[in-house]
Protein backbone atom coordinates (compact mmCIF):
# COMPACT_ATOMS: atom_id res chain seq x y z
CA UNK A 1 0.00 0.00 0.00
CA UNK A 2 1.29 3.56 -0.80
CA UNK A 3 2.16 6.22 1.95
CA UNK A 4 -0.40 8.58 1.73
CA UNK A 5 0.51 11.85 0.08
CA UNK A 6 2.39 14.39 2.12
CA UNK A 7 0.43 17.38 3.94
CA UNK A 8 0.55 20.95 2.48
CA UNK A 9 3.65 22.87 4.07
CA UNK A 10 4.72 26.43 4.85
CA UNK A 11 7.61 27.45 6.57
CA UNK A 12 8.44 31.21 7.86
CA UNK A 13 11.00 32.67 10.05
CA UNK A 14 9.82 35.06 12.31
CA UNK A 15 12.09 38.01 14.38
CA UNK A 16 10.41 37.43 17.67
CA UNK A 17 11.62 34.45 20.80
CA UNK A 18 9.29 31.19 20.67
CA UNK A 19 7.21 32.50 23.67
CA UNK A 20 6.23 35.68 21.99
CA UNK A 21 4.89 33.79 18.78
CA UNK A 22 3.46 30.85 20.85
CA UNK A 23 1.52 33.73 22.50
CA UNK A 24 1.00 35.34 18.72
CA UNK A 25 -0.64 32.10 17.72
CA UNK A 26 -2.71 31.92 20.42
CA UNK A 27 -4.35 34.74 19.92
CA UNK A 28 -4.91 34.60 16.55
CA UNK A 29 -5.55 30.77 16.14
CA UNK A 30 -6.96 29.78 19.75
CA UNK A 31 -4.18 27.44 19.74
CA UNK A 32 -0.44 27.41 19.57
CA UNK A 33 -0.51 23.78 17.96
CA UNK A 34 -3.47 22.73 15.75
CA UNK A 35 -6.62 24.66 14.50
CA UNK A 36 -8.68 24.38 11.44
CA UNK A 37 -8.17 26.59 8.44
CA UNK A 38 -11.19 27.86 6.44
CA UNK A 39 -9.93 28.19 2.75
CA UNK A 40 -11.45 29.82 -0.49
CA UNK A 41 -12.54 25.75 -1.41
CA UNK A 42 -12.94 23.28 1.78
CA UNK A 43 -14.20 24.15 5.33
CA UNK A 44 -11.99 22.38 7.46
CA UNK A 45 -8.16 21.63 6.36
CA UNK A 46 -6.45 20.65 9.68
CA UNK A 47 -3.56 22.82 10.45
CA UNK A 48 -0.43 22.08 12.67
CA UNK A 49 2.29 24.25 14.13
CA UNK A 50 5.76 23.12 15.21
CA UNK A 51 8.27 25.71 16.38
CA UNK A 52 12.18 25.82 16.06
CA UNK A 53 14.05 28.62 18.23
CA UNK A 54 17.09 30.09 16.53
CA UNK A 55 18.86 32.40 19.05
CA UNK A 56 16.16 35.39 19.59
CA UNK A 57 14.00 34.25 16.51
CA UNK A 58 11.60 31.54 15.51
CA UNK A 59 11.58 29.35 12.45
CA UNK A 60 7.49 27.78 12.44
CA UNK A 61 6.37 25.16 10.05
CA UNK A 62 2.89 24.98 9.55
CA UNK A 63 1.91 21.36 7.94
CA UNK A 64 -1.91 21.21 6.48
CA UNK A 65 -3.51 17.63 6.09
CA UNK A 66 -5.06 16.87 2.51
CA UNK A 67 -8.83 16.94 1.70
CA UNK A 68 -10.68 13.93 1.33
CA UNK A 69 -11.43 12.60 -2.42
CA UNK A 70 -14.02 13.60 -3.96
CA UNK A 71 -15.69 10.83 -5.96
CA UNK A 72 -15.83 11.93 -9.51
CA UNK A 73 -14.27 15.04 -10.80
CA UNK A 74 -10.95 15.45 -8.21
CA UNK A 75 -8.60 15.79 -11.21
CA UNK A 76 -10.87 18.48 -12.14
CA UNK A 77 -10.25 20.52 -8.51
CA UNK A 78 -7.34 19.02 -7.60
CA UNK A 79 -5.14 21.96 -8.98
CA UNK A 80 -7.44 24.72 -7.68
CA UNK A 81 -7.65 22.89 -4.33
CA UNK A 82 -3.45 22.52 -3.90
CA UNK A 83 -2.73 26.27 -5.10
CA UNK A 84 -5.97 28.00 -2.56
CA UNK A 85 -4.78 25.58 0.13
CA UNK A 86 -1.06 26.37 -0.06
CA UNK A 87 -1.92 30.38 -0.38
CA UNK A 88 -4.08 29.86 2.22
CA UNK A 89 -1.40 28.44 4.76
CA UNK A 90 1.47 30.93 3.36
CA UNK A 91 -1.39 33.76 4.40
CA UNK A 92 -1.51 32.55 7.99
CA UNK A 93 1.91 31.90 8.13
CA UNK A 94 2.64 36.03 7.48
CA UNK A 95 -0.16 36.89 9.81
CA UNK A 96 1.35 35.19 12.72
CA UNK A 97 4.71 36.70 11.70
CA UNK A 98 3.07 40.45 11.46
CA UNK A 99 1.89 40.02 14.75
CA UNK A 100 4.24 38.24 17.09
CA UNK A 101 6.47 41.03 15.31
CA UNK A 102 4.14 43.93 15.82
CA UNK A 103 3.56 44.51 11.85
CA UNK A 104 0.30 45.85 9.79
CA UNK A 105 -1.51 42.43 8.86
CA UNK A 106 -0.49 41.59 5.44
CA UNK A 107 -3.39 42.32 2.66
CA UNK A 108 -5.81 39.12 1.96
CA UNK A 109 -5.19 37.51 -1.48
CA UNK A 110 -8.25 38.25 -3.39
CA UNK A 111 -10.19 35.31 -4.15
CA UNK A 112 -10.12 33.20 -6.97
CA UNK A 113 -12.55 33.93 -9.34
CA UNK A 114 -12.81 29.87 -9.65
CA UNK A 115 -13.33 29.66 -6.18
CA UNK A 116 -17.00 29.47 -4.29
CA UNK A 117 -18.45 32.46 -2.62
CA UNK A 118 -18.19 30.35 0.93
CA UNK A 119 -16.46 27.33 1.28
CA UNK A 120 -17.90 23.52 0.64
CA UNK A 121 -17.71 20.77 3.40
CA UNK A 122 -17.07 17.57 2.29
CA UNK A 123 -20.71 16.06 2.19
CA UNK A 124 -21.22 19.47 0.47
CA UNK A 125 -18.83 19.13 -1.95
CA UNK A 126 -19.01 15.24 -2.32
CA UNK A 127 -22.94 15.53 -2.93
CA UNK A 128 -22.12 18.29 -5.77
CA UNK A 129 -19.88 16.04 -7.57
CA UNK A 130 -22.37 13.01 -7.86
CA UNK A 131 -25.00 14.92 -8.70
CA UNK A 132 -22.36 16.65 -11.25
CA UNK A 133 -21.73 12.82 -12.59
CA UNK A 134 -25.19 11.93 -13.31
CA UNK A 135 -26.09 15.36 -15.21
CA UNK A 136 -22.67 14.80 -17.24
CA UNK A 137 -24.01 11.34 -18.13
CA UNK A 138 -27.26 11.89 -18.96
CA UNK A 139 -26.02 15.13 -21.06
CA UNK A 140 -24.58 13.00 -23.69
CA UNK A 141 -28.12 10.89 -24.19
CA UNK A 142 -29.67 14.64 -24.43
CA UNK A 143 -27.34 16.24 -26.70
CA UNK A 144 -27.01 13.26 -29.25
CA UNK A 145 -30.35 14.35 -31.45
CA UNK A 146 -29.75 17.92 -31.81
CA UNK A 147 -25.84 17.35 -32.47
CA UNK A 148 -26.96 14.75 -34.94
CA UNK A 149 -30.16 15.98 -36.35
CA UNK A 150 -28.46 16.51 -39.92
CA UNK A 151 -27.22 12.88 -40.71
CA UNK A 152 -30.40 11.46 -38.95
CA UNK A 153 -32.91 13.30 -40.87
CA UNK A 154 -30.65 11.82 -44.23
CA UNK A 155 -30.36 8.73 -43.04
CA UNK A 156 -34.32 8.32 -42.44
CA UNK A 157 -34.49 10.78 -45.50
CA UNK A 158 -36.85 13.09 -43.89
CA UNK A 159 -37.86 16.97 -44.85
CA UNK A 160 -36.80 20.16 -42.90
CA UNK A 161 -40.30 20.10 -41.28
CA UNK A 162 -40.37 16.80 -40.81
CA UNK A 163 -37.33 17.07 -38.58
CA UNK A 164 -38.47 20.67 -37.40
CA UNK A 165 -42.35 17.98 -36.09
CA UNK A 166 -39.99 15.25 -34.78
CA UNK A 167 -37.78 17.51 -33.14
CA UNK A 168 -40.81 18.90 -31.43
CA UNK A 169 -42.59 15.58 -30.86
CA UNK A 170 -39.24 14.86 -28.52
CA UNK A 171 -40.29 17.42 -26.50
CA UNK A 172 -43.12 15.61 -25.29
CA UNK A 173 -40.74 13.71 -23.08
CA UNK A 174 -40.67 16.54 -20.83
CA UNK A 175 -44.13 15.03 -19.52
CA UNK A 176 -42.04 11.89 -18.58
CA UNK A 177 -39.50 14.70 -16.70
CA UNK A 178 -42.81 16.56 -15.53
CA UNK A 179 -44.34 13.24 -13.45
CA UNK A 180 -40.49 12.18 -12.36
CA UNK A 181 -39.76 15.47 -10.83
CA UNK A 182 -43.13 15.88 -9.00
CA UNK A 183 -42.31 12.42 -7.47
CA UNK A 184 -39.20 13.64 -6.33
CA UNK A 185 -41.45 15.27 -3.84
CA UNK A 186 -42.87 11.81 -2.56
CA UNK A 187 -40.39 9.28 -2.82
CA UNK A 188 -37.15 11.48 -2.94
CA UNK A 189 -34.48 13.01 -4.74
CA UNK A 190 -32.52 10.06 -4.76
CA UNK A 191 -34.14 7.60 -6.69
CA UNK A 192 -35.20 9.64 -9.18
CA UNK A 193 -32.43 10.71 -9.93
CA UNK A 194 -30.88 7.39 -10.05
CA UNK A 195 -33.99 5.67 -12.62
CA UNK A 196 -33.67 8.53 -14.23
CA UNK A 197 -29.91 8.44 -15.39
CA UNK A 198 -30.16 5.10 -16.22
CA UNK A 199 -33.12 5.15 -18.25
CA UNK A 200 -31.61 7.84 -20.70
CA UNK A 201 -28.51 5.53 -21.41
CA UNK A 202 -31.29 2.48 -21.98
CA UNK A 203 -33.42 4.98 -23.98
CA UNK A 204 -30.03 5.83 -26.18
CA UNK A 205 -29.55 2.28 -26.79
CA UNK A 206 -32.96 1.87 -28.24
CA UNK A 207 -32.27 5.15 -30.62
CA UNK A 208 -29.08 3.41 -31.69
CA UNK A 209 -31.30 0.31 -32.81
CA UNK A 210 -34.59 2.24 -33.97
CA UNK A 211 -35.41 1.16 -37.78
CA UNK A 212 -37.94 4.19 -38.95
CA UNK A 213 -37.70 8.27 -37.84
CA UNK A 214 -40.85 7.60 -35.77
CA UNK A 215 -39.24 4.57 -32.97
CA UNK A 216 -36.24 6.69 -33.39
CA UNK A 217 -38.33 10.07 -32.36
CA UNK A 218 -40.54 7.89 -29.43
CA UNK A 219 -36.91 6.82 -28.10
CA UNK A 220 -35.63 10.26 -28.01
CA UNK A 221 -38.62 11.06 -26.62
CA UNK A 222 -38.26 9.17 -23.43
CA UNK A 223 -34.56 10.34 -23.61
CA UNK A 224 -35.47 13.82 -23.30
CA UNK A 225 -37.95 13.43 -21.13
CA UNK A 226 -35.64 11.47 -18.34
CA UNK A 227 -32.87 14.06 -18.80
CA UNK A 228 -35.30 17.00 -17.85
CA UNK A 229 -36.11 14.93 -14.70
CA UNK A 230 -32.19 14.41 -13.43
CA UNK A 231 -31.64 18.43 -14.56
CA UNK A 232 -34.49 19.30 -12.79
CA UNK A 233 -33.97 17.18 -9.81
CA UNK A 234 -30.00 17.51 -9.78
CA UNK A 235 -30.66 21.48 -9.42
CA UNK A 236 -32.92 20.70 -6.60
CA UNK A 237 -30.66 19.07 -4.64
CA UNK A 238 -27.60 21.72 -5.56
CA UNK A 239 -29.76 24.27 -4.11
CA UNK A 240 -30.81 22.08 -0.91
CA UNK A 241 -27.43 20.96 0.02
CA UNK A 242 -25.08 23.59 -1.36
CA UNK A 243 -23.83 25.90 1.67
CA UNK A 244 -25.75 29.13 2.03
CA UNK A 245 -24.25 31.57 -0.77
CA UNK A 246 -22.97 28.95 -2.53
CA UNK A 247 -26.57 27.74 -4.30
CA UNK A 248 -25.50 29.90 -7.03
CA UNK A 249 -21.63 27.98 -7.32
CA UNK A 250 -23.48 24.77 -7.24
CA UNK A 251 -26.43 25.18 -10.24
CA UNK A 252 -23.44 26.63 -12.21
CA UNK A 253 -21.04 23.14 -11.20
CA UNK A 254 -24.55 21.50 -12.21
CA UNK A 255 -24.92 23.22 -15.64
CA UNK A 256 -21.36 23.07 -16.52
CA UNK A 257 -21.68 18.83 -16.26
CA UNK A 258 -24.45 19.35 -18.67
CA UNK A 259 -22.35 21.49 -20.66
CA UNK A 260 -19.56 17.84 -20.62
CA UNK A 261 -21.90 15.63 -21.11
CA UNK A 262 -23.06 17.83 -24.46
CA UNK A 263 -19.36 18.36 -25.11
CA UNK A 264 -18.74 14.64 -25.21
CA UNK A 265 -21.70 14.38 -27.14
CA UNK A 266 -20.01 17.34 -29.54
CA UNK A 267 -16.74 14.97 -29.72
CA UNK A 268 -18.50 11.93 -31.45
CA UNK A 269 -20.07 14.81 -34.04
CA UNK A 270 -17.39 13.06 -36.96
CA UNK A 271 -18.58 9.51 -36.40
CA UNK A 272 -20.98 10.41 -38.61
CA UNK A 273 -19.03 11.53 -41.25
CA UNK A 274 -18.04 8.00 -41.75
CA UNK A 275 -20.88 6.22 -43.20
CA UNK A 276 -24.49 6.75 -43.89
CA UNK A 277 -25.30 4.69 -40.47
CA UNK A 278 -22.10 5.93 -38.38
CA UNK A 279 -24.03 8.30 -36.07
CA UNK A 280 -25.71 5.05 -34.62
CA UNK A 281 -22.28 4.53 -32.79
CA UNK A 282 -22.77 7.64 -31.01
CA UNK A 283 -25.69 6.64 -29.13
CA UNK A 284 -24.19 3.25 -28.21
CA UNK A 285 -21.26 5.22 -26.26
CA UNK A 286 -24.17 6.99 -24.34
CA UNK A 287 -25.82 3.55 -23.65
CA UNK A 288 -22.78 1.75 -22.22
CA UNK A 289 -22.61 4.63 -19.65
CA UNK A 290 -25.62 2.99 -17.81
CA UNK A 291 -22.42 0.84 -16.13
CA UNK A 292 -21.52 4.22 -13.70
CA UNK A 293 -25.12 3.88 -12.30
CA UNK A 294 -24.13 1.96 -9.15
CA UNK A 295 -21.67 3.98 -8.50
CA UNK A 296 -23.75 6.90 -8.16
CA UNK A 297 -26.52 4.58 -6.26
CA UNK A 298 -23.33 4.29 -3.74
CA UNK A 299 -21.93 8.16 -3.69
CA UNK A 300 -25.39 9.87 -3.84
CA UNK A 301 -28.00 10.11 -0.57
CA UNK A 302 -30.77 12.07 -0.14
CA UNK A 303 -30.90 15.41 0.79
CA UNK A 304 -30.84 16.88 4.42
CA UNK A 305 -33.89 19.12 3.63
CA UNK A 306 -35.88 16.65 2.26
CA UNK A 307 -35.36 14.12 5.29
CA UNK A 308 -36.47 17.13 7.37
CA UNK A 309 -39.42 17.63 5.35
CA UNK A 310 -40.29 13.95 5.62
CA UNK A 311 -39.70 13.54 9.53
CA UNK A 312 -42.03 16.80 10.01
CA UNK A 313 -44.43 14.97 8.03
CA UNK A 314 -45.21 17.76 6.52
CA UNK A 315 -47.73 17.72 3.34
CA UNK A 316 -45.60 17.18 0.03
CA UNK A 317 -45.71 17.53 -3.78
CA UNK A 318 -49.17 19.32 -3.38
CA UNK A 319 -49.98 21.90 -6.66
CA UNK A 320 -52.57 23.83 -5.11
CA UNK A 321 -49.93 25.33 -2.37
CA UNK A 322 -48.30 26.51 -5.63
CA UNK A 323 -51.26 28.75 -6.14
CA UNK A 324 -52.25 29.77 -2.45
CA UNK A 325 -51.59 32.73 -1.64
CA UNK A 326 -47.94 32.87 -0.34
CA UNK A 327 -46.65 31.58 -3.29
CA UNK A 328 -49.09 32.32 -6.59
CA UNK A 329 -47.86 35.35 -7.96
CA UNK A 330 -44.18 34.30 -8.19
CA UNK A 331 -45.61 30.75 -10.05
CA UNK A 332 -47.34 32.46 -12.45
CA UNK A 333 -44.12 34.89 -13.17
CA UNK A 334 -42.23 32.14 -13.69
CA UNK A 335 -44.12 29.77 -15.44
CA UNK A 336 -44.51 32.89 -18.04
CA UNK A 337 -40.56 33.41 -18.19
CA UNK A 338 -40.27 29.69 -18.70
CA UNK A 339 -42.67 29.39 -21.27
CA UNK A 340 -41.49 32.82 -23.35
CA UNK A 341 -37.58 32.11 -23.01
CA UNK A 342 -38.06 28.23 -24.07
CA UNK A 343 -39.63 29.16 -27.37
CA UNK A 344 -36.21 30.56 -28.77
CA UNK A 345 -33.87 28.20 -26.96
CA UNK A 346 -35.83 25.48 -28.34
CA UNK A 347 -35.53 26.33 -32.15
CA UNK A 348 -31.87 28.11 -31.20
CA UNK A 349 -30.58 24.50 -29.81
CA UNK A 350 -32.21 21.98 -31.99
CA UNK A 351 -32.04 23.30 -35.50
CA UNK A 352 -28.46 25.08 -34.71
CA UNK A 353 -26.65 21.88 -36.50
CA UNK A 354 -29.27 21.86 -39.35
CA UNK A 355 -28.73 25.56 -39.71
CA UNK A 356 -24.97 25.14 -39.90
CA UNK A 357 -24.87 22.19 -41.97
CA UNK A 358 -27.59 23.15 -44.72
CA UNK A 359 -27.06 26.69 -45.10
CA UNK A 360 -23.36 27.18 -44.12
CA UNK A 361 -21.78 24.43 -45.77
CA UNK A 362 -20.51 22.57 -42.52
CA UNK A 363 -19.40 18.81 -42.35
CA UNK A 364 -20.40 17.20 -39.17
CA UNK A 365 -16.54 17.53 -38.18
CA UNK A 366 -16.68 21.34 -38.93
CA UNK A 367 -19.73 21.66 -36.67
CA UNK A 368 -18.04 19.75 -33.79
CA UNK A 369 -15.00 22.38 -34.47
CA UNK A 370 -17.17 25.06 -34.74
CA UNK A 371 -18.70 24.05 -31.02
CA UNK A 372 -15.66 23.32 -29.13
CA UNK A 373 -13.92 26.47 -30.56
CA UNK A 374 -16.99 28.86 -29.58
CA UNK A 375 -18.54 27.08 -27.54
CA UNK A 376 -15.78 25.39 -24.68
CA UNK A 377 -13.90 27.99 -23.06
CA UNK A 378 -16.38 31.20 -23.73
CA UNK A 379 -18.97 28.58 -22.05
CA UNK A 380 -16.99 27.67 -19.32
CA UNK A 381 -15.90 31.12 -18.47
CA UNK A 382 -19.43 32.30 -18.36
CA UNK A 383 -20.55 30.01 -16.20
CA UNK A 384 -18.74 30.81 -13.49
CA UNK A 385 -18.77 34.42 -14.25
CA UNK A 386 -22.29 34.00 -14.00
CA UNK A 387 -22.48 31.98 -11.21
CA UNK A 388 -20.21 34.70 -9.02
CA UNK A 389 -22.30 37.91 -10.40
CA UNK A 390 -25.81 35.83 -9.49
CA UNK A 391 -24.26 35.73 -5.91
CA UNK A 392 -23.06 38.98 -5.34
CA UNK A 393 -25.00 41.46 -7.53
CA UNK A 394 -28.27 39.31 -7.46
CA UNK A 395 -30.16 36.47 -9.65
CA UNK A 396 -32.53 39.13 -11.37
CA UNK A 397 -30.19 41.62 -12.78
CA UNK A 398 -28.01 39.18 -14.34
CA UNK A 399 -31.11 37.09 -15.76
CA UNK A 400 -32.53 40.05 -17.16
CA UNK A 401 -29.44 41.46 -18.43
CA UNK A 402 -28.01 38.31 -20.35
CA UNK A 403 -31.50 37.48 -21.59
CA UNK A 404 -31.50 40.50 -23.39
CA UNK A 405 -28.09 40.41 -24.65
CA UNK A 406 -28.30 37.08 -25.49
CA UNK A 407 -31.17 37.43 -27.53
CA UNK A 408 -29.88 39.86 -29.46
CA UNK A 409 -26.71 38.22 -30.34
CA UNK A 410 -28.74 34.58 -30.91
CA UNK A 411 -30.70 36.57 -33.45
CA UNK A 412 -27.64 38.35 -35.25
CA UNK A 413 -25.69 34.76 -35.23
CA UNK A 414 -29.11 33.14 -37.69
CA UNK A 415 -28.49 35.92 -39.58
CA UNK A 416 -24.52 36.29 -40.76
CA UNK A 417 -22.28 34.19 -42.13
CA UNK A 418 -18.39 33.88 -42.61
CA UNK A 419 -15.84 35.41 -39.73
CA UNK A 420 -18.86 36.96 -38.05
CA UNK A 421 -20.35 33.35 -37.68
CA UNK A 422 -17.58 32.32 -35.35
CA UNK A 423 -17.30 36.08 -33.35
CA UNK A 424 -21.36 36.07 -32.25
CA UNK A 425 -21.71 32.68 -31.81
CA UNK A 426 -18.70 33.13 -29.17
CA UNK A 427 -20.63 36.10 -27.53
CA UNK A 428 -23.75 34.29 -27.32
CA UNK A 429 -22.14 31.04 -26.02
CA UNK A 430 -20.77 33.61 -23.35
CA UNK A 431 -23.75 34.92 -22.56
CA UNK A 432 -26.01 32.34 -22.59
CA UNK A 433 -23.77 30.10 -19.96
CA UNK A 434 -23.59 33.76 -17.82
CA UNK A 435 -27.20 34.00 -17.67
CA UNK A 436 -28.30 30.11 -17.71
CA UNK A 437 -27.04 29.94 -13.71
CA UNK A 438 -28.83 33.05 -12.60
CA UNK A 439 -31.97 31.23 -14.34
CA UNK A 440 -31.80 28.04 -13.29
CA UNK A 441 -31.56 29.24 -9.72
CA UNK A 442 -34.60 31.12 -9.31
CA UNK A 443 -37.17 28.37 -9.81
CA UNK A 444 -36.09 25.98 -6.93
CA UNK A 445 -35.16 28.86 -5.12
CA UNK A 446 -38.63 30.76 -4.76
CA UNK A 447 -40.43 27.88 -3.43
CA UNK A 448 -40.33 25.37 -0.50
CA UNK A 449 -38.85 21.83 0.10
CA UNK A 450 -42.05 20.13 -0.10
CA UNK A 451 -43.28 21.51 -3.60
CA UNK A 452 -40.11 22.72 -5.11
CA UNK A 453 -40.23 19.11 -7.27
CA UNK A 454 -43.45 19.81 -8.19
CA UNK A 455 -43.36 23.41 -8.81
CA UNK A 456 -40.26 22.51 -11.04
CA UNK A 457 -42.71 20.26 -12.88
CA UNK A 458 -44.49 23.20 -13.84
CA UNK A 459 -41.95 25.31 -15.53
CA UNK A 460 -41.17 22.04 -17.26
CA UNK A 461 -44.31 21.87 -18.44
CA UNK A 462 -44.60 25.45 -19.72
CA UNK A 463 -41.29 25.06 -20.73
CA UNK A 464 -42.40 22.17 -23.33
CA UNK A 465 -45.20 24.02 -24.53
CA UNK A 466 -42.78 27.15 -25.16
CA UNK A 467 -40.31 24.31 -26.72
CA UNK A 468 -43.32 23.10 -29.22
CA UNK A 469 -44.28 26.81 -30.13
CA UNK A 470 -40.93 27.74 -31.29
CA UNK A 471 -39.62 24.19 -33.45
CA UNK A 472 -43.46 24.14 -34.74
CA UNK A 473 -42.99 27.84 -35.65
CA UNK A 474 -40.06 27.46 -37.11
CA UNK A 475 -40.38 24.59 -39.19
CA UNK A 476 -43.71 26.67 -40.63
CA UNK A 477 -41.68 29.64 -41.42
CA UNK A 478 -38.43 27.52 -43.12
CA UNK A 479 -40.99 26.92 -46.03
CA UNK A 480 -40.95 30.52 -46.78
CA UNK A 481 -38.38 32.18 -44.94
CA UNK A 482 -34.72 30.77 -44.82
CA UNK A 483 -34.24 28.39 -41.30
CA UNK A 484 -31.80 31.11 -39.93
CA UNK A 485 -34.36 33.97 -40.47
CA UNK A 486 -37.20 31.73 -38.78
CA UNK A 487 -35.10 30.79 -35.50
CA UNK A 488 -33.72 34.35 -35.21
CA UNK A 489 -37.67 36.44 -35.24
CA UNK A 490 -37.96 34.04 -32.31
CA UNK A 491 -35.81 36.56 -30.25
CA UNK A 492 -38.41 38.95 -29.11
CA UNK A 493 -39.95 36.41 -27.08
CA UNK A 494 -37.40 35.81 -24.48
CA UNK A 495 -36.78 39.85 -24.47
CA UNK A 496 -40.31 39.77 -23.61
CA UNK A 497 -39.84 37.67 -20.75
CA UNK A 498 -36.45 39.76 -19.36
CA UNK A 499 -38.39 43.18 -19.46
CA UNK A 500 -41.99 42.13 -18.92
CA UNK A 501 -41.83 39.46 -15.73
CA UNK A 502 -38.25 38.70 -13.89
CA UNK A 503 -38.44 41.78 -12.55
CA UNK A 504 -41.46 41.59 -10.80
CA UNK A 505 -39.89 38.36 -8.82
CA UNK A 506 -38.55 38.76 -5.43
CA UNK A 507 -34.25 38.33 -5.62
CA UNK A 508 -33.48 35.50 -3.64
CA UNK A 509 -29.61 36.18 -3.36
CA UNK A 510 -27.91 36.74 0.32
CA UNK A 511 -30.83 35.29 1.66
CA UNK A 512 -31.12 31.85 3.41
CA UNK A 513 -32.80 29.28 1.48
CA UNK A 514 -35.34 28.52 4.40
CA UNK A 515 -36.44 32.60 4.54
CA UNK A 516 -36.96 33.00 0.59
CA UNK A 517 -39.12 29.96 0.34
CA UNK A 518 -40.62 28.87 3.71
CA UNK A 519 -43.20 26.41 4.06
CA UNK A 520 -46.87 27.96 2.98
CA UNK A 521 -48.41 25.16 6.08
Amino acid sequence: MSAPPPPYRCEIDIAAPNDAVREAARALFESDTAFLLHTELREDMAVTVEYHSEGGRTRVVFSGERSERLPYFHWFLAYNLNRLSRRALTYEARRLAAHAEGQPEPVRPKRSVFAPPVAFNHHEASTLATICAITFVAGVGSSLFSGNSNVVADAYAVSDRALSFGSAATRAGVLVGLVAAAIADRIGRRKVLLFSAAGVCVASGLSAVAPTFETFVASQLLARGLFNAVLVVATIVAIEEAPERGRSYAVAMVTLAWGGGGALATVLLPIGDLGAEAWRVSFAVSAALIVFVPSFARNLTETTRFTDVVDRFLPRGRVGELFGDVYRRRAVLILGASLLTNIMAAASSGLANRFLGDERGFSQTEIALFLAVVAGIPGLVGLFIGGRLAETIGRKPVSIVGLILGSVSTMAFFLVDGPALWILGTIDSFIAAAAATALRSLGPELFPTEVRGTANAAFLVLGLIGSAIGLVSTGILSESWSLGASIAVLGVFPIIAAVALIPFLPEPAGQELDAISPPAV
